[in-house]
């Protein structure tokens, strides 16, 4: 899998927007750019937020996203059922985010694959801990944006349906992806993705 530069923590402040994700990709296919997206989603309040700066945070996060999707990801994820949408979503969110993405690998797909369906708060805290000794950018950063990035990897794996919450863990289970979806994220060369996500080793 592909390296994606450096590890952010952008991620903490806008987590799933999967419906901020659809709503665009529609404004995308009608042939609007993403300047032109930008300024509809400020300007016409589009996402139905509060602040000027939530505006500009969650549009500038879902742009960036959406350019990890290829026309034919887009219409599905616009026209087709929602659990294929959110898994498009979920794939646009690990190719964006490095750090979620590595969880999503050490992680999520080490427990599925060892038949063990619980990531604890343990699992969080030693996944976080090894990153902040392999890396000193994330060494930096204060433990409450760990707390917060394990609080939003949770929502978005819920928001996905491949996790619910048990008191402080969660329990996860392989995502289900048609044979369509399969074939057009293997059509991006992205079969690595699709491996995370169904809990595969080959």
């Amino acid at each position: 899998m592909e390296t994606m530069g450096i590890y952010k923590s952008t991620i903490k402040a806008t987590s799933f927007l999967y419906l901020e994700m659809k709503k665009a990709s529609e404004l995308k296919l009608k042939g609007l750019s993403n300047q032109e997206i930008m300024e509809k989603i400020k300007e016409e309040n589009y996402f139905l937020l509060g602040s000027d700066n939530r505006k500009r945070v969650i549009a500038s996060e879902v742009i960036k996203r959406m350019d990890y999707l290829n026309q034919d990801l887009l219409e599905k994820l616009v026209n087709r059922h929602t659990s294929m949408g959110k898994i498009i979503v979920l794939y646009a969110i690990m190719k964006k985010d490095r750090l979620f993405s590595e969880f999503m690998q050490e992680v999520f797909r080490d427990k599925l694959l060892i038949s063990e369906n619980q990531i604890t708060a343990k699992d969080f805290n030693l996944f976080f801990q090894r990153k902040r000794e392999q890396d000193a950018d994330l060494e930096r950063w204060a433990d409450e944006t760990y707390k917060k990035l394990t609080q939003v990897y949770k929502r978005i794996l819920t928001e996905t349906g491949l996790a619910k919450r048990i008191n402080k863990s969660i329990e996860i289970q392989s995502a289900i992806i048609d044979f369509e979806l399969e074939e057009s994220i293997k059509a991006l060369g992205d079969e690595e993705y699709l491996k995370i996500l169904q809990g595969v080793r080959e």
